[in-house]
């Protein structure tokens, strides 16, 4: 559907302002009133959320921004699957775990390039600057207009899941405990 996607709760870390600029940006630049943007989490923080809806409603928005609150987890992964892209322009995380949902539902992912994001999405995303929502806009339309890209973007993400697993990250963690036991045994401890 035509719809980009974003999932988290509302706090000021998260960005979402930009997003919501991003939104009018992209319908002055390229005039498309159908694309529509769902923001999907709780109003952690509820002055920011009001802030958020005053930004939509005085950009002329509300037809096209949407933030639902909160939502089970399956009507998350749903709207995942039917989503165009997903975008994140946090400024401040501590993993993208979100990016890899995205990514396993075969969703492009289009992700600020602060904090965690190239970490975690590698090459498998499109990185933007968060705090310009020209070049979010700009990169959205790339995402959204050419298939090769998103496609190719798509297909990345599917890869990159590779190297997170449960599995993968438990035999690390013990491999860590074990290091950490040794090196306390050699210091006497």
């Amino acid at each position: 559907e035509h719809f980009i996607l974003s999932v988290g709760h509302t706090y000021t870390h998260k960005n979402y302002e930009a997003m919501i600029d991003a939104m009018a940006a992209y319908r002055t630049r390229y005039g498309d009133t159908d694309l529509r943007l769902e923001i999907v989490g709780g109003a952690a923080n509820p002055q920011y959320f009001a802030a958020l809806e005053e930004r939509i409603r005085r950009l002329d928005l509300d037809d096209q921004v949407k933030m639902p609150g909160p939502l089970p987890h399956e009507e998350v992964l749903d709207k995942m699957s039917r989503a165009r892209l997903y975008l994140v322009t946090s400024r401040l995380e501590t993993f993208g775990l979100t990016l890899l949902e995205a990514m396993g539902l075969g969703l492009p992912v289009l992700a600020s390039n602060a904090t965690c994001h190239p970490e975690v999405g590698g090459n498998a995303a499109l990185y933007c600057e968060p705090q310009d929502p020209e070049d979010i806009a700009e990169k959205m339309h790339r995402m959204l207009t050419d298939q090769e890209v998103a496609g190719g973007f798509r297909e990345r993400g599917f890869a990159r899941l590779a190297d997170f697993s449960w599995k993968k990250t438990a035999a690390e963690y013990v491999r860590e405990l074990e290091r950490a036991a040794d090196d306390d045994r050699k210091a006497g401890r």
